[in-house]
């Protein structure tokens, strides 16, 4: 495992490598569209998320029906999904049953379907309790990242979440609850974020066997008719931050959709991050994922990647230990954005 850049975001960026990460995150937005989808959302502009995708399972009992869900490119082999996605009958669901299709718009038609190599569900994953509902899907051959097709960041600071009261969703699910079939085209939605113990709290009263873990879930409660909803399984909840999408949820579950007297839950990206790092390492190649890692002068943050030690120290210093580089520099800012990209 290598550091291969470290970025330091101030309004430009500078870099102690001369080679840039690959730009995750990106949007192609070039206005906003009216209208009421996914559920209380608005139908998005083609291929506005490079990142996202979709995900058709072939359902094993039912020759000829597909289960839709959604999924996000995390680099140019790995795809990040819901765990409940792949898995059907109490096993986990063949690679050779899964498309991913990319740079889709029309759930129907367009974009580039490419093939899975290998599906990998979460050790602990539940399939009554829905915990830990999360999965990575590999592909057999490595994408080819262009404006319309390109990596969603993750973050790796939980606490930073305080700041983000508003997420977005984004999916082919049904409008409502009621609809007999999927959106036609992709749909995005904002949201708010619900406390994950009040969230507990309404499903433990709501008698249900699906479970709220407060440190593996988020929540999201809307009452004006605005949801995730049957479809939209495995798609993201994101925020944007300094013009770049990080991913923080999966969507997972809930009771119904748009219901205001239950919040949707999602699965916690931030608490997984180690299992998706881990998962990825041990499969030997060299796969870049790029982490966005935000933090305070004062406070200080060591990453350790591979034996070497990226740290930012209080008096606002960054330095990188036990590295060939032999790289430091110092800070005189209040705050700052790390970008570290580096080679599991």
């Amino acid at each position: 495992m290598q550091i291969k850049n470290i970025l330091v975001f101030t309004g430009y960026f500078l870099a102690i490598s001369s080679e840039d990460p690959e730009d995750c995150g990106r949007d192609r937005s070039g206005g906003h569209k009216n209208g009421n989808r996914i559920v209380g959302g608005t139908e998005t502009e083609e291929q506005e998320f490079p990142w996202m995708v979709m995900l058709t399972v072939d359902i094993v009992q039912k020759p000829g029906y597909t289960e839709l869900c959604g999924g996000t490119i995390l680099n140019r082999y790995y795809i990040l999904t819901a765990g409940h996605c792949v898995f059907q009958a109490g096993t986990v669901v063949s690679a050779d049953n899964m498309r991913v299709h990319l740079a889709k718009h029309s759930r129907t038609s367009g974009g580039v379907r490419v093939r899975v190599q290998r599906v990998d569900l979460h050790y602990l994953y539940n399939d009554e309790t829905m915990k830990y509902d999360i999965a990575l899907l590999k592909l057999k051959s490595p994408l080819i990242f262009s404006d319309k097709v390109g990596p969603i960041c993750l973050t790796k600071n939980k606490h930073y979440m305080k700041r983000h009261t508003k997420v977005m969703a984004i999916g082919w699910g049904q409008l409502d609850y009621t609809s007999k079939s999927p959106s036609k085209t992709l749909q995005k939605v904002i949201l708010n974020l619900y406390p994950t113990w009040k969230c507990k709290n309404k499903y433990k009263e709501a008698d249900v066997e699906m479970q709220v873990s407060r440190s593996h879930n988020l929540c999201t409660l809307n009452k004006d008719g605005r949801d995730a909803c049957v479809g939209d399984s495995g798609g993201p909840l994101v925020y944007k931050e300094h013009g770049k999408y990080v991913q923080v949820g999966i969507t997972s579950w809930g009771m119904g959709c748009a219901d205001p007297r239950y919040p949707g839950v999602w699965t916690d990206v931030i608490s997984l991050k180690q299992w998706i790092a881990d998962d990825m390492e041990r499969d030997g190649r060299d796969n870049d994922i790029l982490f966005r890692l935000e933090v305070e002068v004062g406070e200080e943050v060591c990453e350790e990647v591979g034996g070497q030690e990226v740290c930012l120290e209080p008096n606002g210093e960054v330095k990188v230990k036990n590295s060939a580089m032999d790289s430091q520099f110092s800070l005189t800012l209040l705050s700052f954005i790390a970008l570290i990209s580096w080679s599991l």
